[in-house]
């Protein structure tokens, strides 16, 4: 029943599948009715397809530069998670080394305090006084270097973050710019009107068995 009422019954009011694509006809009218106006209007249906064929190749055309790497796309993110992975990894290796530094330098004030305190005043005790304060210099540079260093590698992962995300809005536009295209590319596909049944009632000619004798009869 649902396939006489979509496809065959020549009562049913429909419009015309053009319609979409710039096709003027927009009564609605009966199947058998709207079969005149698709001969009527075919080669004024072909130019539509043609101009509609024309505009999604230049769409495709404007696309194609970033479907290069479409097919890349997982090897893509596996590799700049890969860098975010290392770069994180490192910047933790770093955290761990300057908290080492941080705990040799307090010992190292700890250790100023107590000379200090016990007014060490020998050659042997200012020496020790002079070295670890040289130890702690050095040791100050470290931390600044690790520190500077850190900070690099901070901004360098927000910066690979923050390029992976574009990189997957981007991805998400181009699949909503292929749906588009796609389901456009499908509304193409008109459906096409029933064709005529002809009953002939009549005897064919390679029924007749006795041809010139039937033949006879007719005149």
């Amino acid at each position: 029943m649902r396939k006489h009422q979509t496809e065959e019954c020549e009562e049913i009011d429909v419009e015309c599948d053009f319609k979409s694509i710039g096709c003027n006809y927009t009564k609605v009218s009966k199947r058998k009715e709207l079969r005149k106006h698709y001969k009527d209007a075919s080669r004024f249906h072909i130019q539509l397809l043609l101009r509609l064929i024309s505009i999604l190749q230049g769409e495709m055309q404007s696309l194609a530069p970033k479907f290069e790497n479409f097919a890349t796309k997982q090897l893509v993110l596996d590799e700049v998670n890969g860098i975010k992975d290392a770069i994180s990894a490192e910047i933790k290796t770093m955290e761990s080394k300057f908290s080492a530094m941080m705990a040799t330098v307090n010992s190292l004030i700890r250790r100023l305090e107590n000379v200090d305190l016990n007014g060490a005043s020998s050659s042997n005790g200012s020496g020790s006084n002079a070295e670890i304060r040289r130890v702690e210099v050095r040791m100050g540079k470290e931390i600044e270097k690790l520190q500077a260093k850190n900070n690099r590698l901070e901004t360098q992962l927000r910066e690979t973050m923050e390029a992976i995300e574009r990189y997957q809005n981007k991805m998400e536009q181009i699949d909503q710019s292929v749906a588009v295209i796609t389901a456009r590319f499908a509304d193409l596909e008109p459906r096409e009107p029933s064709q005529t049944k002809v009953n002939y009632n009549g005897v064919l000619l390679w029924k007749i068995r006795r041809l010139p004798k039937e033949a006879t009869r007719c005149y």
